[in-house]
């Protein structure tokens, strides 16, 4: 009877050192799982927040496009920008009457970021040197 004591004593030993050392290796796999986990969680983040950044730089870019300076909506959006600036403009029939192709050139200033209208066709001083915005048709087909 003592022999199966000593016996089962060891084996209880031995199944109570390894259930001890399974249980410390598992713990040592749930913390490195848990460190890959918010490792890849931060990449997630950090990937969907350069996603969200790229879609938004696309967004505004179409938006820029968008900016056709022949459509309706940009016509509009000019003259509401005049007379917020310059205050009413009263036109009478008279101020219609101008010489056959006269036209408003329209420039750009790239340093102040200034879009320029005049009645000036040719920039004349390297001070008046701005970018000619390209439009497809040089006659607009406005009411001169």
């Amino acid at each position: 009877m003592a022999t199966t004591s000593i016996v089962l004593g060891f084996l209880s030993f031995s199944i109570l050192a390894l259930g001890t050392y399974w249980t410390v290796v598992n713990y040592k796999r749930a913390q490195n799982n848990k460190k890959i986990a918010r490792e890849l969680d931060d990449i997630v983040e950090l990937t969907l927040s350069a996603v969200k950044e790229t879609r938004d730089a696309a967004l505004k870019q179409e938006q820029l496009d968008n900016h056709d300076i022949t459509s309706p909506a940009m016509l509009s959006s000019i003259l509401t920008v005049i007379v917020s600036k310059y205050g009413n403009i009263n036109l009478s029939l008279d101020d219609f009457l101008i010489p056959d192709g006269e036209y408003v050139s329209v420039y750009v200033d790239t340093t102040s970021k200034e879009l320029i209208l005049s009645l000036s066709h040719q920039v004349v001083t390297p001070d008046e040197l701005y970018s000619i915005i390209s439009f497809t048709d040089s006659d607009d087909n406005t009411f001169h």
